[in-house]
């Protein structure tokens, strides 16, 4: 049979029914499906390859799927990384909402893809923005483009920043900023246009759900909640249930403790179709709703929430329950990156600290989290997150020759506790190869990475964040810094 790539000679960690994994294994590709996986000595022969990928001394994963991350904050990093409380969120808004150009939103769909691409990650959920930026749908299509420009799969969360109503936003005309007032009717209209023009865009690799910044739900480990906002809460709700029902979308927002009990007894507005990312602070009253909904988790081992408040997400009893939780990046600003491979560990560290038990979340489930469950969390694990006949042909391999990956045996356990994000070597696509030998094919890794730090640098300047950059006192030499404040200029 004619094939148009065989990837042969891998360690295989396929993710499927089995969870088998093949000392030196296949997998067999059409078009942009797995056709056939299995051991090498059976598939020899049985297949003729356009191409074969010798994968010998890799190893050989379905693509890694990133539940919750936000776009445009990786053209923020680290920027105001010592501001307090809220202060942070509000610099980022008013950047993000006053600051940026339709080239801003390209540039970061490109760069948010293309690290994604080089850490492993095929597929990455980004809310457009901190707090969704669909004041017109042309951020959120611009970024689509640099999304599919690199050629990786997005889930674009677009929808309701936070309260209140109306709302200003600026555009930019030849370096003239034009503000301009938006009603919760215009960012609904712009959503659901967006919706129309992208969700299932780039042969299907572009999704578009319904996004808020959160469910207005009051709670202690929200600082950004004003209670003000509760007169928002049932309509803005309302109003993405709608927009998923209408499209067959889902739903994704940042839900804490309180915040889901308040979702389902107020709202109504759970289901299978909706992922909530962090839910720190969630009572056993909120983790049996999450289990009867079907909703499923992003928990964010790297968020700032983690060690900003006491309470947690009961990563443990969510898994025991039978809630699907995925582990996620939160990424990438203020002090994060979209690597999965350091937040399965991160994941498994902090659930171990908890509990002090070596043994808990142990390294096969932390891999399922970015891999099956994380396609589960997103309803897509029809198509992803196993190496399986018939599924997507979303395949990463990972080289196993370095010196914190030798000796080569227990290839989970390799993988979870000692690969990064780094010693990913080959990525496909829907069967297309995007980089091999980690350089990229789909674009020009240079020029791309050229014009975003121009866009950034641009927008830098419009907003006047540069003090911000600046190293503050008491960063040498203390066990700790005072977070500085923030003013809108």
């Amino acid at each position: 049979m004619e094939i148009d790539l065989l990837i042969a000679h891998g360690t295989i960690i396929t993710i499927d029914s089995g969870r088998r994994v093949l000392p030196d294994g296949a997998v067999a590709i059409r078009g942009d499906r797995i056709i056939a996986v299995g051991p090498h000595a059976e598939m020899d022969g049985r297949f003729t390859p356009r191409e074969t990928i010798d994968a010998s001394r890799m190893v050989v994963l379905p693509g890694l799927i990133d539940t919750h991350g936000h776009g445009a904050l990786n053209m923020i990093k680290t920027v105001g990384e010592d501001l307090g409380g809220s202060d942070w969120r509000i610099m980022a808004d008013h950047l993000l909402f006053h600051c940026t150009t339709e080239d801003w939103w390209y540039a970061d769909g490109l760069l948010t893809s293309l690290e994604r691409l080089k850490f492993g990650t095929t597929t990455g959920m980004s809310i457009l923005g901190s707090s969704p930026r669909t004041d017109r749908p042309i951020f959120g299509a611009r970024h689509a483009e640099g999304v599919t420009r690199v050629g990786t799969r997005a889930i674009i969360g677009a929808g309701f920043p936070r309260p209140p109503w109306p709302q200003t936003f600026s555009d930019w005309e030849n370096g003239r900023r034009i503000e301009r007032s938006v009603s919760l009717e215009e960012v609904l209209g712009a959503t659901r246009e967006l919706i129309r023009q992208w969700h299932g865009g780039a042969g299907g690799r572009v999704h578009v759900w319904a996004s808020a910044s959160r469910f207005l739900a009051p709670s202690p480990y929200d600082p950004m909640f004003k209670p003000e906002q509760l007169e928002y809460a049932t309509t803005q709700a309302r109003l993405m249930r709608r927009l998923a029902d209408d499209f067959g979308v889902g739903i994704h927002t940042h839900a804490f403790g309180g915040a889901v009990r308040f979702a389902h007894e107020t709202l109504n507005v759970l289901g299978p179709d909706v992922c909530l990312a962090h839910c720190q602070g969630i009572d056993d009253e909120e983790l049996r709703i999450l289990r009867d909904s079907g909703a499923s988790v992003a928990y964010c081992p790297s968020a700032r929430r983690v060690y900003s408040y006491p309470a947690h997400c009961p990563v443990s009893e969510l898994i025991d329950a039978g809630v699907v939780t995925a582990v996620a990046t939160d990424g990438t600003a203020p002090d994060r990156t979209f690597d999965l491979f350091k937040e399965m560990r991160m994941a498994m560290s902090l659930e171990r600290l908890r509990f002090t038990d070596p043994w808990r979340l142990p390294p096969g489930k932390a891999l399922e989290m970015v891999t099956i469950d994380a396609a589960r969390a997103l309803g897509l694990d029809r198509d992803l997150g196993s190496l399986e006949p018939g599924k997507k042909a979303d395949v990463v391999l990972v080289s196993m020759r370095s010196p914190h990956l030798i000796p080569n045996v227990m290839p989970v356990h390799r993988i979870v506790h000692e690969a990064t994000g780094h010693d990913v070597d080959t990525v496909s696509v829907d069967g297309t190869v995007l980089m091999r030998g980690r350089r990229v094919l789909s674009v020009d890794e240079t020029a791309t990475l050229d014009f975003a730090e121009e866009e950034a640098r641009l927008a830098y300047e419009r907003a006047g964040v540069q003090p911000l950059m600046e190293i503050p006192e008491n960063f040498w030499g203390r066990s700790r810094y005072a977070p500085r404040a923030y003013r809108v200029p």
